[in-house]
């Protein structure tokens, strides 16, 4: 089955939000508050991080992301690509230049726990920064999942299926 987010036409997997994010600033991040949000989400409470960023009741696209990424951690995915696709799509098909990297990978990653493989790998492969830590690190969790796949599975993705196997994450899924 062929999902919206597979036609995406531009650009991980991000480790802490403090590693590769920090150093990609967004204009519009409010000062303050995302030391607090990379700090409950570094101790694990993405749930306090949420109910922290609701009562903010910022609406600047750092605080999008930062609520997205809160409902990667708690499982929701779906409800991440949603806020996710309208942040960093372009109509809907294309990803927005201005848009962070480490946004994109978080988007990503919102559809690789959505089970939308394909459409994670298509959003990856329209990010062109290469040297992105947080690019770098989704792109190697693919290859080591498509190294860990059986003959029969690798048949099934080549024609289209996608194998019950997923791609693993080596950490917290998503970064500011």
């Amino acid at each position: 089955m062929v999902r919206k987010a597979q036609h995406v036409s531009t650009n991980p997997l991000p480790g802490s939000s403090h590693q590769a994010g920090a150093a990609e600033k967004h204009p519009s991040e409010p000062s303050g508050l995302r030391e607090e949000i990379e700090k409950l989400l570094q101790a694990g409470q993405p749930k306090k991080a949420l109910d922290m960023l609701a009562r903010s009741k910022d609406q600047s696209p750092w605080s999008t992301n930062a609520v997205a990424v809160c409902l990667l951690r708690l499982g929701q995915a779906e409800q991440a690509v949603e806020l996710f696709r309208n942040l960093v799509l372009s109509g809907s098909l294309f990803l927005r230049p201005d848009v962070p990297t480490a946004w994109k990978v978080n988007f990503a990653i919102a559809l690789l726990m959505t089970d939308n493989l394909p459409g994670c790998i298509q959003v990856l492969r329209d990010i062109h920064e290469e040297n992105h830590p947080s690019v770098q690190r989704l792109r190697q969790a693919v290859r080591e999942w498509e190294k860990e796949l059986s003959l029969w599975e690798k048949i099934q993705w080549h024609l289209g299926g996608q194998p019950a196997r997923r791609v693993r994450l080596d950490c917290p899924p998503g970064e500011l």
